[in-house]
């Protein structure tokens, strides 16, 4: 969009919005990699939250934390809230996105 020519490996994690912000894409983003205390991965109608120590909630807001020593991950299409992990009826689909997460990270 500014015409700056970025040297080679400086983008690593980034994808051309461009078309998205003009209003000629509707779709944006294929994969999404998320930080604010765990790591998440969000990628099409899903979500996947690595698992990591900590409470999962914080007792002066009674805000969930994303802290599961197990891990989370939510079908966004039904659960846009992120109310119910559904990590035990979808185990391939969890699979997929922490390789996918894991992939991401190795880079």
């Amino acid at each position: 969009m500014l015409g700056v020519k970025l040297p080679a490996g400086e983008t690593l994690d980034s994808e051309d919005q461009l078309d998205a912000l003009l209003g000629r894409w509707k779709n944006g983003r294929s994969t999404l990699v998320q930080q604010g205390g765990a790591l998440a991965i969000v990628s099409a109608d899903w979500k996947y939250i690595e698992p990591t120590k900590g409470p999962a909630v914080q007792k002066l807001t009674g805000t969930e934390t994303g802290n599961s020593e197990n891990g989370l991950s939510y079908q966004l299409k039904t659960d846009i809230g992120e109310r119910k992990d559904v990590s035990a009826q979808y185990p391939q689909k969890v699979r997929e996105l922490k390789a996918l997460l894991d992939q991401l990270k190795a880079k």
